[in-house]
């Protein structure tokens, strides 16, 4: 396959596959080498926070002179941005070449197993990063969970070295449960008998948290600023995170995370990982880091864009807005029809802020502006409508008040299609995920 055939496949798939299971790809993996367990892996897991929680821990173990795989999602604008080595996207004819070959490896176990059928979508991902990192030679992967984490297709990796679940709350709810606590045991899925587990979880889902690790025969390690350690990772934390680039508090949060993980690991307790110099490079590491999307400043256009899509995030959101600036916001969002808008906006508005409401241009199902609205009618919040967000941004450039920011922000989508808005090219963007190309995330298309 060439990158745009293997494009065309993924998306052939159906979202979701049948009954959740990881009998399929661990039996997929046994019979073509446990490509999963030939490298010490790092599992993160949670509900919000994820994918920059991996992020931070990939370039952390890049600045102690390792090398690393990661493997994230959803991607913003091209596929490669899901696996990347050593911090670089892969190229689009590795990435073709690799979708073909798990593609013909899926046919021959289907046609071998017909009780298992071929491979679900985002189990011939996870397929085709573990045989990348492999082919690689890498000496630590860091797996971002897809959804939930007990049947995730990334809990089939049994070499697991530190795992992460950061935090736990309501999001896929028709899929892992109607409570914390059933999600949390879903989460928890991805815990390993003797392999530590760090956690920003608090509440009733850390409560299921503590009982699932001593059933697991794992210890649960809490990870807050009060959080105290011989290890240097702990010890000078204040000199690592002095300068993050990732703005918002739940950003140091998520620093705070991946250094508590690495201080339980024994692989990172070398003295070559402990010294000045590596504790200069984290802390340069952290303070360069680029994750498109994610409370990201536009400043000539006064633009925030952000990701969040869940009632938390939205509240996670909305504390760095205040921080960020007292005065109120102009909202252009659209959400998939999946979430839980009321809770989302409910958490996101103030009084005095405005909505553009935007129909999203997509196959799967959303919220159309008209029922984003009449929510917004509810909450006392003046909503006005677009057709879709290239008009809600043409919209919110006309009623923007002077000094006042445009926050589009809803769904991976919205934001997807305010980069289009802006001229932004696709592949440039995606340079930005190696943290290299580009040192300032809101002119990627200068």
């Amino acid at each position: 396959m060439n990158y745009k055939e293997a494009v065309a496949y993924l998306e052939s798939f159906p979202p979701m596959k049948e009954k959740p299971s990881l009998e399929r790809i661990k039996l997929f993996f046994k019979e073509t080498g446990e490509p999963q367990n030939s490298i010490d892996t790092i599992h993160v897991g949670g509900t919000n926070g994820k994918g920059s929680t991996a992020l931070t821990v990939d370039a952390l173990i890049r600045a102690l002179g390792l090398k690393t795989g990661r493997f994230t999602g959803p991607h913003m604008f091209t596929w490669r941005e899901r696996i990347a080595i050593n911090g670089e996207t892969i190229s689009e004819a590795d990435f073709g070449r690799l979708a073909g070959e798990i593609n013909i490896l899926s046919e021959e176990f289907g046609a071998k197993h017909p009780e298992l059928g071929v491979l679900s979508w985002f189990e011939l991902l996870t397929a085709m990063a573990f045989f990348k990192f492999k082919e690689e030679n890498i000496d630590v992967a860091v797996m971002e969970v897809g959804l939930g984490g007990r049947f995730d297709a990334t809990n089939a990796a049994d070499r697991v070295i530190g795992t992460i679940i950061t935090n736990i709350d309501l999001e896929h709810t028709h899929i892992l449960g109607d409570t914390v606590e059933k999600i949390a045991f879903e989460k928890a899925g991805i815990m390993k008998a003797g392999v530590k587990v760090t956690t920003g979880a608090r509440g009733d889902a850390l409560l299921e948290l503590r009982r699932q690790a001593a059933l697991k025969d794992t210890e649960l390690v809490e990870a807050s600023e009060d959080f105290t350690s011989d290890s240097p990772f702990i010890a000078r934390k204040e000199e690592i995170l002095a300068n993050l680039a990732l703005i918002g508090p739940h950003q140091r949060t998520n620093s705070l995370l991946a250094l508590t993980m690495l201080a339980q690991v024994t692989r990172f307790q070398g003295a070559n990982f402990s010294d000045a110099a590596a504790i200069e490079r984290m802390r340069k590491a952290l303070a360069s880091l680029i994750w498109p999307g994610r409370f990201q400043l536009v400043e000539d256009k006064q633009l925030i864009l952000d990701v969040a899509h869940n009632p938390a995030s939205a509240k996670v959101l909305r504390r760095t807005l205040d921080q960020f600036s007292s005065g109120s916001y102009l909202f252009v969002v659209g959400f998939f029809r999946s979430k839980d808008v009321p809770g989302f906006l409910e958490n996101l508005l103030r009084k005095g802020d405005r909505v553009i409401a935007c129909n999203l241009n997509t196959r799967r199902k959303f919220y159309t502006a008209r029922e984003i609205k009449a929510i917004c009618q509810d909450l006392s919040i003046e909503c006005s409508t677009a057709r879709d967000v290239s008009l809600g941004m043409r919209q919110a450039d006309r009623l923007r008040s002077p000094g006042q920011y445009t926050v589009a922000t809803g769904s991976f989508e919205v934001v997807r299609s305010t980069m289009r808005y802006l001229g932004w090219h696709p592949d440039i963007v995606a340079r930005t995920f190696n943290n290299t190309a580009v040192t300032d995330p809101g002119r990627v298309n200068s």
